[in-house]
Formats: C-alpha cells, sequence, structure tokens
C-alpha cells in the first residue's frame, strides 16, 4: 500500500473526511422519524390534567367527587388501567366529578379528550331520561360551554372517545365537569376514563394514524338553497337574520307549543373510520327564569330515526344572543359502515314566553380508511383437498346490561353501609 509524505494532501484528507461526517450527521438529523416515534418527536405540548386515568384508586385527588357515594371503582369497566370513574347506577341521583384546569396564556392549541361508556336498562327505544352533561365551567361553577350530553339513549356498551378544542379558554382556569343525573326509573351507568388536556404552543402535526380522506357529507347545511334535502317537520323558517355565514339560517321555535324538526339522511361509506361533526348555534329567548322550559336535542339517529347518540341538550338557559360552535368526534361511526344515519335537531317549547334556536354551518366529515392498492392475482397452486372439521355451535352472547354497583372490597370492620336502587343496583356510600 502506497503511503502519502505529502503533509498538504494528508490535511485536505482528514478536511474532507470531517465535512462528510458533518453531512452525513446533518441529514439523518434531517430525516423524519417512524410514524411511531412522531409523538415523542413533537415538542411544546404539556397534559394539564392529573389522574386522567384515576389509577391513583379511591385517592382522587385532584378530581372533586360530589356525592354520596365513592365515584372511583376497579371493577372491570375501565378503558385502560384498572380504575374509572363511575357515575349513575342508583335512580334519583345527582353526583359531580370535575377538575379545575389552567390552560396556559399564550397556549396556540388546546384540546380536552375523554372515552365514555353507558350501560342501561332502560329500553333501547327510550327517550333521553338519565343523562350525563359534560361542560366546561370557571371556578365559581358557571357554565361556559356545554360541550357534550350523554343519555340512556346514547349509544352502549362500548367506549366512545369524544374531543373538544378548547383553545379559547387560553390564559384562564377552567372547571372541566362532569353531571350525572338519574330519573326514578331504571338504571343507568355512565363511565369514564382517560380524561386528558393537552395544550400546546405549537400547532401539532396532525396524527399519521389519522385517515387522509375525509370529505363533506352534509349538503346545504347553511341552508342557502332552500330545504333541500333536510326533511323538515313542524314550522321551522329560514330567516335572514341571526346569521353566522352566508346569507341564511334556520330557526326553530319562536312560538308557542313548537315542535319543530329538521333531519338529514346521510349515506356512511365502507370504511368509515371517524365523523367530524360541527354546526353554529345561537339561542334567544324571552323566558327570565333560569329554569329549562324551552329545549332543542342534537342526535344522530339510525336509518329508522332510532336515537345512537344525543350530541348536544340546549336550553333557554344556555348562553345567549351569541354564535357558539359545537364540535364533536365521534369514533363510533365506524359500526354504521355502508348504513344510513341522520342528523337531527328536534325543538320543544312550553306555552309561554318565546325562545328561539338558530343553526347554521351543519357539516359532517367523514374519515375513511384509504382504499388499499389492488395485489396482482398469483397463479393459482393446485392444494390439497383440506379434510372437513365440524364446525362446533356457538353459545349465543347475552345483551349486555347495567350491572349493580358493587361494594369496595373493604376491610369489614370498616365496611360502610349502602343504598339499593328499585332495581337491586347498589353503590357505596361515604363516610
Amino acid at each position: 500500500m502506497r503511503r502519502c509524505n505529502d503533509p498538504a494532501k494528508a490535511r485536505r484528507r482528514i478536511a474532507l473526511l470531517v465535512l462528510t461526517a458533518v453531512w452525513i450527521l446533518a441529514f439523518l438529523l434531517w430525516l423524519p422519524l417512524p410514524l411511531g416515534a412522531a409523538h415523542s418527536r413533537q415538542t411544546g405540548c404539556t397534559e394539564q390534567i392529573v389522574n386522567g386515568g384515576f389509577e391513583n384508586g379511591p385517592d382522587s385527588t385532584p378530581w372533586v367527587e360530589v356525592s354520596p357515594y365513592e365515584l372511583i371503582y376497579n371493577f372491570g369497566e375501565a378503558h385502560s388501567g384498572e380504575w374509572y370513574a363511575w357515575l349513575g347506577g342508583v335512580n334519583n341521583l345527582h353526583e359531580q366529578l370535575y377538575q379545575d384546569v389552567t390552560i396556559p396564556a399564550g397556549t396556540v392549541w388546546a384540546v380536552l379528550t375523554y372515552w365514555w361508556k353507558v350501560k342501561s336498562n332502560e329500553s333501547p327505544n327510550a327517550p333521553p331520561r338519565d343523562i350525563l352533561t359534560v361542560t366546561i365551567r370557571d371556578t365559581a361553577n358557571n357554565v361556559l360551554q356545554t360541550l357534550e350530553i350523554i343519555s340512556n339513549a346514547s349509544i352502549r356498551n362500548t367506549y366512545v372517545q369524544s374531543s373538544f378544542d378548547v383553545s379559547a379558554y387560553a390564559g384562564q382556569t377552567i372547571r372541566v365537569h362532569f353531571d350525572s343525573r338519574t330519573n326514578w326509573r331504571r338504571t343507568t351507568s355512565f363511565y369514564i376514563d382517560d380524561v386528558s388536556l393537552q395544550t400546546c404552543n405549537v400547532t401539532p402535526t396532525p396524527s399519521p394514524t389519522l385517515p387522509p380522506s375525509c370529505p363533506e357529507f352534509v349538503q346545504n347545511g347553511g341552508f342557502e338553497n332552500g330545504w333541500s334535502p333536510w326533511t323538515v317537520l313542524g314550522a321551522p323558517t329560514r330567516v335572514m337574520s341571526p346569521v353566522y355565514a352566508g346569507q341564511w339560517s334556520a330557526r326553530l321555535g319562536g312560538y308557542d307549543l313548537a315542535q319543530d324538526e329538521i333531519y338529514q339522511s346521510i349515506a356512511v361509506p365502507a370504511g368509515a373510520e371517524v365523523a367530524i361533526i360541527r354546526y353554529w348555534w345561537q339561542m334567544r329567548t324571552q323566558e327570565w327564569w333560569n329554569i329549562p322550559y324551552d329545549h332543542l336535542y342534537v342526535r344522530i339517529r339510525d336509518g329508522t330515526g332510532t336515537t345512537i347518540l344525543t350530541i348536544q341538550h340546549l336550553d333557554n338557559t344556555a348562553t345567549r344572543n351569541t354564535w357558539r360552535q359545537t364540535e364533536y368526534i365521534w369514533y363510533g361511526i365506524s359500526a354504521y359502515a355502508g348504513q344510513t344515519i341522520q342528523i337531527d335537531f328536534l325543538t320543544t317549547t312550553d306555552w309561554s314566553l318565546h325562545t328561539s334556536f338558530y343553526i347554521d354551518e351543519v357539516s359532517i366529515e367523514i374519515c375513511q380508511r384509504p382504499t388499499p392498492t389492488p395485489t396482482p392475482t398469483p397463479t393459482d397452486t393446485p392444494t390439497p383437498t383440506p379434510t372437513f372439521t365440524p364446525t362446533s355451535t356457538n353459545t349465543p352472547t347475552p345483551t349486555p346490561t347495567d350491572t349493580p354497583r358493587p361494594h369496595h372490597p373493604l376491610p369489614a370492620p370498616s365496611l360502610p353501609s349502602s343504598s339499593t336502587g328499585v332495581d337491586g343496583s347498589r353503590k357505596l356510600f361515604l363516610t
């Protein structure tokens, strides 16, 4: 091997090697991380909810429980981990669970997510009787925004994730509030788990797992082209004021004993994974009592008109005279792929003092799995005929029902007293 006896050439070679190494290092740092590492690469985001999965067990701090019963359990209903919050399960019961959270000033993006599940002994076709209301409140417990109404009429026996943009509350301390109310007949249980409020000082890159194709499925969502293809029942009207966008909006109510309804049927495509439901609403009323007399229900129904879930329930105590947007991310739509659903707005009013609900810019974007690229069909190769094996008889799986609320496994000497509901359900008293 020849040796280089020229010192200048040697220095040039060393410099070239160093420069090459620097370029290689820069290239490696520039390369994107694998999809599975995308979240670890994201910077500037902070979790603000403490103990969102309730894994600290009965010590729910800093959650505040308002109930004669314990609200944190570990009896097999968790979405992840072992522990979860259980509201309802006993008749004639009002319970609250909340946590105060500060969204830092300068926050660019903040999103609240949580998982919920309903089990109920109410008939599947029963109207909403047992209600879980999710709200954003101030620290004086005044409602700032109603995010979602979940009830015995919502989808049952499976966890659903809800997600809401709460960036508007940057620089404030808000209360993430779950409020459960049950009536006197047949129990309904509400399970909550994995509550999260992420705040970011940069707009995060969308998750690579989100399906890329999310077309719009609502037609004439701004009511600019008459009513078609909406179905109209009662006496809703199209009005030119107030409107959020364009020249027209829909008004429901505004007169005594109203029963106004508009809905639109939507064919859910095969491969549907998630639906992003948005609409703007405004409420105007002559009512002065802080008592709900007049109501607006926003629901998703199946093709027969049976309620799948209640997205929102507003009444005359809601925020007045200003446009508000509701956004609901529905992961349960995959169960209705290839079927027809309805987006439905229903208003009922009492016999005096008018309340009007205005709706505008209704949108449902349905995200679908990308269509796989067909692969060439391989040449058939003869294969031996398999030996037939008799198929075993399947044992029918019973339909889940709302189960009794069990005791915590506390030591026998300190076992607290309990209460029994009319259908035998039980919950643990706090002592």
